[in-house]
């Protein structure tokens, strides 16, 4: 009798195993998250400012979505192609993939990646100077994300709406709003926080207060150097090197833009290397400041003989 009730209770416990704890997951089929995987890669190049190496998987990843008709997946990698676009300079095709994946995200009424695209596009239109449109943009946003009830979005809107205000010489508005953005973002979002600072830092250069703008594109940098932006940093040391120059401090500018140089030089931008030796050969030449070593380093990288590339795998 004993041994009949034991086997009975193997057999329960086994079942209840089967039944209530293993429940089978049905895996994704390759062909629908082929694009996924894309979308990953192309992410992580994106985040280091990679952008050519980015771009390639984010068109391979509309492809795949696209042949296999994964609309939400279509409208993410045409909104990621937009903001590639838009980092390369080219805002005009930048605006036409935004477009397009914004209407996409309505059709599936997803108000929240509606909203992110706007405010992508809006940043689009500051860049190529059309404040009044991108203002008209933002404010449809900022609606959008209210309804949806996505706080991360509407914090990306105050960002943007910040760089818009002071594009627009508003600069009580956007310190305002910059300064409550950075305080949602500065304990949670490495990549938003670098993004309020360095738009403050730009604040700060506008309204000639140099030393709080050195300040906030430090913070910046501690930020882009936490999640690996090398394209960032790059930006963040350029900037800061413009403040300490118009602040006076014309050899720390210099220590900046070596380091800038340097880093745009391994990631191969030869306008922005081109643009910051510009300031680094002037002041070097007023402090008497030996820069060779830097730009024999510079045009060894530019070349391509750099070892250790952060846009190679």
């Amino acid at each position: 009798m004993n041994r009949v009730k034991i086997t009975i209770m193997l057999l329960l416990s086994i079942s209840l195993f089967a039944c209530g704890w293993g429940r089978s997951v049905t895996p994704v089929p390759e062909h629908l998250s082929a694009g996924a995987k894309q979308i990953q890669k192309g992410l992580k190049w994106y985040q280091k400012g990679c952008y050519d190496r980015a771009l390639e998987h984010f068109l391979r990843a509309h492809e795949l979505y696209s042949a296999s008709d994964v609309v939400d997946g279509v409208a993410m990698s045409l909104n990621n192609l937009g903001s590639i676009h838009q980092r390369m300079g080219d805002c005009d095709s930048a605006l036409l993939y935004f477009d397009e994946a914004y209407r996409i995200y309505l059709h599936l009424g997803q108000e929240g990646e509606a909203a992110k695209t706007l405010s992508n596009k809006a940043a689009a239109l500051v860049a190529m100077g059309n404040l009044d449109e991108a203002e008209d943009v933002l404010d449809k946003a900022a609606d959008m994300a209210l309804n949806a009830k996505d706080r991360k979005v509407w914090i990306t809107i105050l960002n943007n709406k910040g760089v818009l205000c002071t594009k627009q010489k508003k600069y009580q508005e956007a310190e305002k709003l910059l300064i409550d953005c950075l305080k949602e973002t500065e304990q949670y979002d490495s990549s938003q926080s670098a993004s309020v600072n360095s738009a403050l830092g730009n604040l700060m250069l506008e309204t000639d207060r140099f030393e709080k703008a050195a300040s906030f594109f430090a913070k910046a940098l501690e930020c882009d150097q936490r999640i690996g932006f090398y394209k960032g940093m790059a930006d963040d040391l350029f900037y800061m090197g413009l403040a300490f120059s118009r602040a006076g401090k014309e050899k720390k500018a210099i220590e900046r833009w070596k380091r800038s140089a340097k880093v745009y030089a391994l990631l191969g931008c030869s306008n922005d290397v081109n643009n910051t030796i510009k300031y680094l050969q002037e002041l070097s030449l007023k402090h008497n400041v030996d820069i060779s070593l830097t730009e024999s380093f510079i045009q060894r990288w530019l070349s391509g003989e750099a070892y250790e590339n952060p846009c190679h795998d």
